[in-house]
């Protein structure tokens, strides 16, 4: 797996300079596609203990616009999805790769495909309420905490916002902007339909409490099976054509 962040990205990235963002967004990747096995690498052998074909797969990130990790990781599994490597002859002590008009080619073997769905916590200060007192004077501080709230636009709300407190909005595929203001990041990968937790990354921030986290999960895995069937969609749309 390689990835590259061009400096056409954002004015931040140097050019020549491995930047934070490259290093993690190749992190991401790898965890989602290599370490998690999605790829059936037993399949890629030619000839046992002789010859294995090595399957190089390069992601250029063109734009920072946010939520980059996401782009990337489905980008990645779409292209090893619709790549077909050409047909192989052995005979002897050779192998001859086939040109594609000459064989039929194969696709490479997929034990599943690894859906990423990200979160940006964004800290949110509750709304002031005040109170008065007999004499009439107001002494405030007074908080309701917030109702779990989960929404197809992707913004799930706290539910343990004590008095005195703030409370973390999860917003779902977060701008760069919305990045920038974040408290914390939270990542879900699920397999294809959204069926098992491929992995989880939290790499650090602010915590977030446990309905929280179950809020995320729930909402994550059902745009997890969205966007599996759109892309499914699109691989079939483009071995018609």
């Amino acid at each position: 797996m390689k990835l590259d962040v061009s400096p056409m990205s954002s004015e931040t990235i140097d050019l020549g300079r491995p930047s934070p963002e490259s290093t993690g967004l190749a992190r991401a990747v790898e965890r989602a596609i290599r370490d998690s096995r999605a790829l059936d690498v037993e399949s890629l052998c030619i000839e046992a203990g002789e010859r294995v074909w090595e399957v190089e797969c390069s992601v250029i990130v063109t734009s920072l616009g946010g939520n980059a990790q996401d782009a990337c990781i489905l980008a990645a599994i779409a292209s090893l999805r619709h790549f077909r490597r050409p047909e192989v002859a052995v005979s002897g002590d050779g192998a001859t790769v086939k040109a594609y008009r000459e064989g039929v080619p194969t696709p490479l073997s997929v034990h599943h495909t690894p859906i990423s769905v990200s979160f940006a916590l964004i800290r949110v200060p509750p709304a002031a309420s005040s109170t008065a007192d007999d004499d009439g004077t107001g002494t405030g501080g007074s908080q309701t905490p917030f109702r779990m709230e989960s929404s197809p636009s992707g913004v799930v709300t706290a539910s343990s916002v004590h008095a005195g407190s703030t409370g973390l909005v999860a917003v779902m595929d977060p701008t760069d902007r919305e990045e920038a203001v974040a408290a914390a990041r939270i990542t879900f990968c699920f397999t294809a339909g959204g069926r098992e937790l491929c992995f989880l990354d939290k790499p650090g921030g602010s915590p977030l409490d446990s309905d929280l986290f179950d809020a995320c999960l729930t909402e994550a895995q059902t745009h997890a099976r969205v966007v599996s069937k759109g892309l499914d969609n699109a691989i079939r749309l483009a071995e018609i054509r």
